[in-house]
């Protein structure tokens, strides 16, 4: 099979996994030092992968590929997943070997003991190896209420913020990463800036791309869980929430809700100044706009108003998998082995759930020019430290739900079509008939 450059430096990593792997099980009576009878279970079926990404089918075939395993991933529309992954997951013809779920929905997966394998228990030395090397809010997340690691993800979306250089000069004065971090250091800053930018552009040029990205920041900045002792309690975070979005929406300061074809174009039309992204949008949102383009070198990175975490890509076995063994191999490769993290993360610009990886690439002195040469790992190894130490045990199983029930209200709310006050006795209403097992209080 021919591949391209990029995708055989992706695949080097999986390659040398399966070698490792291979040459521990040829020493030893239980798969490499681990005891669990999910080591020793092997089938000849292919192995069932169920995402909602396609680069991770592309990474899973190309793993299938190097290794001469049978692979079969089933991409499913993210809107669909969990509805289709609770139907299937506990009937052992139709449920994945493994299957990928984003971060909203790893709290809801990750103490179901009968539908999930304990990778602690069944796979110990290799997950012994993951923890020590993984960043440790990463390790936390993907771990039950016991303290047992149950989920791994080969990547730290390391929370930025994105920025037009051309624009930083015209309003700033300077693209310089560090001046641009200061300048937009504030929700109060935004604003001042936004006007700035209305001012020099006659109001044909946004201050965001997209409120969606902007509000998720916002969003993560809780530092309690939104339902906790079976109580969602609506406070003053939600009612801030309301006031920030009328902001953004009155003042004008973004080109579009979502992603649409306005928001694609702007970056190579200078039509906006600033976009939060994790360390993965670059290469999953900015590079297919920029690359070749004139706007190619005119975007930078810097750190963001606020810490933040968005996304991740966590790996579940399926309890009821005969094909276990295949499945652990698949996973830890994309998970454990350094130079496979290496080499996938570089290839993405991303940053690795691994320190030592990170590390490497830091050391590479690696530069973007999409990105006007900037040494991103440098860039992201800054905030990582800042986001790893204001770690964050906010999330919960209710969470994916609950999100959109509040973008979709922000969203009307911002569009005029309903009052602050209807909109927050609506979110109690929506969860209490999603969830009727929980209280709803009112604390705003």
């Amino acid at each position: 099979m021919k591949k391209n450059w990029l995708r055989k430096t992706v695949v080097t990593g999986a390659v040398l996994a399966s070698v490792l792997l291979l040459g521990a099980c040829g020493n030893s009576d239980n798969g490499g030092g681990d005891t669990g009878t999910a080591a020793q279970s092997e089938s000849n079926e292919p192995l069932k992968i169920w995402t909602t990404s396609n680069a991770l089918k592309e990474s899973a075939e190309n793993w299938g590929d190097e290794t001469d395993k049978k692979v079969e991933v089933v991409v499913i529309p993210y809107s669909d997943f969990q509805t289709k992954l609770k139907q299937g997951i506990n009937d052992a013809t139709t449920a994945p070997d493994v299957f990928i779920v984003s971060r909203d929905f790893v709290k809801e997966w990750s103490n179901r003991e009968n539908a999930i394998v304990n990778l602690e228990k069944e796979f110990s030395e290799d997950v012994k190896k993951y923890k020590s090397d993984a960043f440790e809010d990463i390790v936390k997340f993907g771990s039950n209420d016991k303290d047992q690691l149950v989920a791994m993800t080969g990547e730290y979306p390391v929370g930025m913020m994105f920025y037009n250089r051309s624009i930083a000069k015209d309003v700033l004065g300077t693209d310089d990463p560090e001046d641009v971090a200061v300048a937009m250091d504030t929700v109060e800053k935004w604003q001042g800036i936004n006007a700035k930018i209305k001012e020099k552009y006659a109001g044909k040029t946004k201050l965001f791309g997209t409120w969606e990205d902007t509000n998720n920041m916002l969003v993560q900045q809780r530092t309690k869980p939104w339902v906790k002792d079976e109580t969602f309690t609506i406070d003053e975070t939600f009612a801030d929430l309301f006031d920030q979005t009328e902001k953004m929406y009155q003042e004008s300061m973004f080109v579009s809700e979502g992603e649409n074809e306005a928001y694609q174009a702007g970056y190579n039309q200078n039509i906006f100044f600033a976009q939060f992204l994790p360390s993965w949008g670059f290469s999953s949102k900015i590079r297919p706009q920029i690359q070749g383009k004139e706007s190619a070198g005119n975007w930078g990175v810097t750190t963001p108003t606020y810490s933040y975490a968005r996304g991740g890509s966590y790996f579940f076995i399926a309890q009821n998998s005969a094909n276990k063994k295949n499945a652990w191999e698949y996973v830890k490769s994309q998970t454990v082995d350094t130079d496979y993290l290496v080499a996938d993360q570089k290839s993405k610009v991303g940053y690795p759930s691994s320190k030592k990886a990170a590390e490497e690439l830091v050391a590479s002195g690696f530069s973007e020019p999409l990105l006007g040469d900037q040494k991103v790992y440098e860039m992201y190894q800054k905030q990582a430290d800042v986001q790893s130490a204001e770690t964050k045990d906010v999330v919960t199983k209710y969470d994916g739900t609950i999100l959109g029930f509040v973008n979709d209200l922000l969203k009307s709310y911002g569009a005029g079509n309903i009052s602050k006050e209807d909109a927050l006795k609506e979110l109690g209403n929506k969860v209490k008939t999603a969830f009727p097992e929980l209280k709803i209080v009112e604390k705003y």
